[in-house]
């Protein structure tokens, strides 16, 4: 009785250092995962903000091109203006040059 005793005795010994052996292999798998977990989500911190920075920048580059739209149409205007006024004074300059071809014909008289 004594004999079978012990045998279960080592055998629960063995069943104990087995059920350690495991419970360690599970707590290092466990420190495993927790760190990649952990590096997973600083990797996901990190994504999330460079995200942020770039639709900010994105926001304020889309402001500044209707801004630079907006100069370009205020100058296309002012461009059509000035291009109205020198057909007026070419327009003027043609007439005064004809007038001029004709100036020897008839004097003008000077005050």
């Amino acid at each position: 009785m004594l004999e079978k005793m012990e045998i279960d005795n080592n055998r629960l010994k063995q069943e104990v250092e087995e059920n350690n052996k495991v419970k360690t292999n599970y707590q290092v798998k466990t420190a495993h995962l927790e760190r990649f977990i952990r590096n997973e989500r600083n990797k996901i911190a990190f994504y999330e903000h460079k995200n942020k920075t770039l639709e900010e920048t994105n926001r304020e580059l889309y402001l500044k091109v209707i801004s630079l739209n907006e100069r370009l149409s205020l100058m296309r205007k002012h461009e059509e203006k000035l291009h109205g006024k020198i057909r007026e004074l070419d327009e003027r300059l043609q007439s005064n040059e004809s007038v001029d071809a004709y100036s020897h014909l008839h004097p003008r008289k000077v005050s």
